[in-house]
């Protein structure tokens, strides 16, 4: 594992499942109109293509919510 040692960053992108961002998902309805608006899957593309290219590792880690 490499150690930071300089500038670091991490970006945290959530609710990527295809209920989110699939037209017809459960939940799009509820968020389709802010990420047609803010060009978010688009831009989402972006923010991870520099850093994926240098070799930096990019994790996808599905939302879960415990009962109650």
């Amino acid at each position: 594992m490499r150690r930071c040692t300089g500038e670091c960053r991490t970006d945290v992108l959530i609710e990527y499942q295809n209920d989110f961002v699939e037209d017809g998902g459960a939940l799009h309805e509820g968020v389709q109109t802010v990420m047609k608006s803010s060009d978010m899957l688009a831009n989402s593309l972006r923010l991870v293509k520099g850093p994926r290219a240098q070799g930096v590792t990019i994790l996808r880690v599905p939302i879960s919510f415990a009962e109650g």
